[in-house]
Parts: structure tokens; sequence; C-alpha cells
């Protein structure tokens, strides 16, 4: 904290304000949350919320993996995440749209799979870029569509 404190009286505030990124606030800048809603007819819906402590722009990865973590199919796109206050929880996203992102989307497994997103985000205000841990739905089995979990 000492460090902090000295590197913002010695450099200037922007340097101490990457030297408080860098090694004082050590926690992710994003929180993702995905969640697989079985559906009676069709893929099932996914319900993305990304929740951020801090304003931030970098990369999302969605992945689709099996039941113990193996990697089935990957997407990447680009986003941009500030602080907000959710009063209801977001509509669920088609497969289709969740996935394709300029490419088509990947078929939708026929055994048990969860779906995991993760960031890799870059601060606005000190540019210090922080990769935040992978969060993963609960798995799915598309033959009874249930959560197995």
């Amino acid at each position: 904290m000492l460090f902090v404190m000295w590197g913002v009286v010695l450099f200037g505030r922007e340097e101490g304000r990457v030297l408080w990124d860098t090694y004082v606030d050590r926690g992710p800048w994003t929180s993702p949350a995905v969640e697989i809603i079985p559906m009676d007819t069709g893929k099932p819906g996914i319900r993305y919320q990304a929740n951020a402590r801090r304003a931030v722009t970098g990369q999302w990865t969605a992945i689709i993996e099996t039941a113990e973590g193996g990697r089935i199919a990957t997407r990447k796109g680009r986003g941009d995440y500030s602080p907000k206050t959710y009063s209801v929880q977001p509509a669920p996203w088609s497969w289709a749209s969740f996935f394709e992102n300029g490419q088509t989307a990947p078929a939708e497994p026929a055994f048990p799979y969860r779906i995991c997103v993760r960031h890799v985000v870059k601060t606005l205000d000190s540019g210090v870029i922080r990769a935040g841990r992978k969060s993963c739905s609960s798995a799915y089995d598309p033959l009874s569509k249930s959560i197995l979990d």
C-alpha cells in the first residue's frame, strides 16, 4: 500500500493508478454468469450476464464443454463492460445468437455439456489487462432437456 502511495506522489495520478491496478486490485474486474435454459422445443436458451466492477473493454470467450470439462467448441468476440445494476434477469439468447458472432453457430452436442464464459479485459483508465476466471453453467442433457447439476 505504501508502495502505491509513493508511486502516486513520485509519478503522478496515472502511473499511481497503473501501480494500484497491477499490484493491489488483484480481483477480477468482470464476473460473467451463464445459465442454460431448457426449452420444450428446439435448442435451449442461454442466459448470460456480465457484471463489471470497473469500466473495461476486452475479449470474451464462450466455450462449449463436455459435462466433465473437455473443450468442444469456442467463439470469441469483443465487449465493453461497465458497472451496472440489474433489476431483472436478462432474456435468454437463442443458441445461434449466442454463438455465431460472424461464424456459423456450432451444433448443439448430443450428449451432456455445459457452457462457459471467460473475459480478458483492459481497464479504460489505467490500461492494465487482467484475465478473469472461467464461469460455467450447470451441465445440461439435451436428450432429456434437463439440468444435471
